[in-house]
């Protein structure tokens, strides 16, 4: 009996337009290599479906596929992509943020002159709504406008509204939007004359409306079009189009950042309770006691964000170089964390045993923290060593009586470990490293921990035993465990040898163990590598960056290709798709 291949899972996000929120978990979909798939999305109570990005409809195969499925919310009854559509102003109409009454803006379009439309929308209400090429929204009123398709026929004016024949036959000619844009790479600083200091990106020229950037971020200019009536246009890398009125060029490339080198960190170090001194000892990292649990090499959340070792960005924190540099990251959102983290850590005695929320529990109940998900590659562990990983209650009511039994020998599911074992723990896993093991983690970007079994022992500065989390540890824990165990898979690229450890929704993990050289190229919208073992150097457009042990760097989307020469073993991790 010949055996289907699987192929790679397809992932159905369900997300809010213009907020990308999740609306709904995301779904993984499976089947077998070449067979075909066909999604539906879901219906979601107040929303309608708005676009889709990615196909519907398609075949397994041997790669990630990605659906976003997104909506439009309120009263809305049907929306509609428009091509090649204007609207005829012919008295001061007002505009509107939203498709809302209440979102009215202060600039309003005058008399006699003529907008590409985008989108109609249709509310339940009766109404019509119709969105311009600068994203803003007009309300229909016969009376201030005609909306038509262009350029040809009054008999395709969608209103049933009779032409003007005394107007200019130049106000009926509608500019077709697909001008060939030319290359550009040019620096320049955002800026906005709006009360929030944004600059709107978008698809195309007059396209929908992608996000928003921050005024004072210095961009990379990469494309540019001159539209017909005299407007510049500019791409920012694969992040969209701004108008140029919301961007002053520098007359020179030293006033801008030409970022063509990787993004050197220096660790944040911890104590722990249940800390020692192997940071120390293996690593050489200056530990401030010898009860230091934790180094946290590639960190932008705010209780410890790792500062840039060394370039032009010295000095200034990982965070604020995620927000004011956002093209060095593929950044299409400043107001979003940097969402990854990675941790040495150093289990000289056990850690809490503990769980850490999803996504949408976390941003409910701790401040709109990000959820937690996380993954283990044991660097080293003593003869006998364990963790503490998933749990043996069937049932919520069985896991529950066992918490408040105390019965934490019929609950805790342990495993050995040896060096080189991976761990893919994703939100909901009751887990904790045992005693005698060191372990480099990668996590998304966030610190929310609820304890649930501290073995009795009280903190040594104060006296008192850390607090449990009982309650919220009941609600997030996955019941009943199953543990996640993704194949990894070898392959050999010259003197580097690349191992997959996990690719999953927010991040993905590999060991690249190196003997010689190895041509890197890009193939995420930024890299993160630490060494673990040996030496050796990355090498950028012909520039030599040495690597010790314990090196951590971010390589940046604005460099596309690298070397790494020498004998060495790092670890590798890129964003998956619901950190990018």
């Amino acid at each position: 009996m010949e055996l289907a291949l699987k192929g790679v899972p397809v992932w159905l996000y369900t997300k809010e337009q213009g907020t990308n929120k999740n609306l709904a978990p995301a779904q993984i979909i499976e089947g077998d290599l070449g067979t075909t798939f066909k999604l539906k999305p879901q219906v979601i109570d107040n929303y309608v479906v708005d676009h889709v990005d990615g196909a519907l409809a398609g075949s397994f195969t041997d790669q990630m596929q990605t659906v976003t499925v997104y909506y439009q919310q309120g009263d809305v009854a049907q929306i509609e992509a428009l091509t090649n559509y204007q609207a005829e102003i012919q008295a001061l109409t007002p505009t509107y943020a939203k498709p809302d009454l209440k979102t009215e803006l202060p600039t309003s379009l005058m008399a006699d002159t003529i907008w590409p439309v985008v989108k109609r929308l249709a509310t339940t209400k009766g109404l019509f709504w119709h969105q311009l090429g600068d994203s803003r929204w007009i309300l229909y009123d016969r009376k201030l406008m005609n909306i038509k398709k262009g350029p040809q026929a009054d008999d395709q004016v969608l209103t049933n509204q009779i032409v003007n024949q005394n107007k200019s036959n130049a106000k009926k000619n509608f500019e077709h939007y697909d001008w060939q844009p030319q290359p550009l790479k040019k620096r320049g600083r955002l800026i906005s004359n709006n009360s929030a200091k944004q600059v709107s990106v978008y698809s195309k020229p007059y396209g929908s409306h992608k996000n928003e950037l921050m005024a004072g971020l210095d961009v990379l200019l990469t494309q540019v079009i001159h539209d017909p009536s005299k407007n510049d246009w500019y791409a920012i890398g694969s992040q969209g189009w701004i108008e140029g009125d919301n961007v002053v060029l520098f007359e020179n490339e030293g006033e801008g950042l030409a970022m063509a080198e990787p993004l050197f960190l220096t660790p944040v170090l911890h104590e722990k309770i249940w800390g020692g001194t192997a940071l120390n000892d293996v690593f050489d990292l200056p530990i401030p006691s010898d009860t230091t649990g934790e180094a946290w090499i590639i960190s932008g959340h705010p209780n410890g964000v790792s500062p840039i070792a060394r370039g032009p960005l010295a000095g200034k924190t990982l965070a604020e170089v995620w927000q004011t540099y956002p093209d060095l990251f593929e950044n299409n959102d400043v107001t979003r964390p940097y969402p990854l983290l990675v941790k040495f850590l150093d289990a000289h005695q056990d850690l809490s045993v503990q769980v850490h929320p999803g996504d949408e529990y976390a941003a409910a109940h701790n401040n709109g923290e990000l959820g937690k998900t996380e993954s283990w590659y044991i660097l080293a562990a003593k003869p006998g060593a364990e963790i503490y990983y998933g749990h043996k209650a069937k049932t919520s009511l069985e896991f529950n009586q066992m918490i408040d039994q105390a019965d934490w020998e019929h609950l805790l599911q342990k495993v050995p470990v040896h060096a080189g074992d991976f761990f893919y723990v994703p939100a909901g896993t009751l887990h904790a490293l045992g005693t005698g093991v060191l372990a480099l983690e990668t996590q998304q970007s966030s610190d929310v921990t609820y304890r649930v079994y501290d073995f009795d022992r009280p903190d040594q500065k104060t006296g008192q035993l850390r607090s449990l989390h009982l309650e919220d540890a009941k609600n997030v824990t996955t019941i009943p465990f199953k543990a996640e165990s993704p194949a990894q898979t070898s392959l050999q690229m010259g003197a580097l040898q690349e191992t997959t450890l996990v690719e999953a929704p927010y991040f993905n993990v590999y060991k690249d163990e190196l003997d010689g050289e190895a041509y890197i190229v890009k193939r995420a919208p930024y890299t993160q590598y630490t060494v673990i073992a040996g030496s050796g150097a990355v090498i950028v457009d012909g520039q030599n960056y040495p690597l010790e042990l314990a090196t951590s760097f971010i390589m940046p989307a604005t460099v596309a290709e690298w070397t790494l020469k020498g004998k060495m073993t790092l670890i590798m991790s890129t964003p998956g798709p619901q950190s990018r």
